[in-house]
């Protein structure tokens, strides 16, 4: 008898059971967001920290530049890039350009001023690397339009350049 209620509920139960649902669509793949782009990174460059020491400046003078510049403060950090020999290296609004071999730092600006009159300034950066840093000469030199160049306001001091 139970294989007759069985077989009754076996035709009946599948008659009255709803059908199945179908399977839920698997949800779509959503790939990762990309990762943030990687800063560039630039190659042979360098901020370094400055001190300068031993400046010597003529009595009576003002400058355009310098450590102490009207025009031009030399002073904060400088940034050095490289390309081979070539270096050119910012400081102050400044740039100067020059070349590094066997250890040495060789740096110059020109520039030029007005001030009563049309004046230029050149200026040179000169140095070793030794022991982590560059201790450089400085010099600067100023010539107004039409007269000896330089005139008598020059500047002379030691620069060092270290790690920031």
């Amino acid at each position: 008898m139970w294989r007759l209620a069985l077989a009754v509920c076996v035709a009946g139960c599948q008659a009255d059971a709803p059908a199945p649902s179908p399977a839920p669509a698997p949800a779509p793949e959503v790939p990762a967001p990309a990762p943030p782009p990687v800063p560039a990174v630039v190659k042979n460059r360098v901020d370094m920290r400055t001190a300068w020491t031993e400046v010597a400046a003529s009595d009576g003078c003002w400058y355009f530049s310098g450590p102490n510049g009207r025009d031009t403060r030399l002073a904060g950090p400088i940034t050095l890039a490289r390309d081979g020999e070539k270096v050119t290296a910012t400081i102050g609004g400044a740039t100067f350009k020059g070349t590094y071999r066997d250890s040495e730092l060789d740096l110059a600006r020109d520039a030029t001023h007005r001030f009563d009159d049309l004046w230029t300034t050149h200026e040179r950066i000169h140095g070793a690397f030794k022991s982590g840093k560059i201790t450089g000469h400085y010099h600067y030199e100023e010539c107004e339009q039409g007269t000896r160049c330089p005139n008598h306001c020059t500047i002379e001091a030691t620069l060092e350049l270290s790690a920031i």
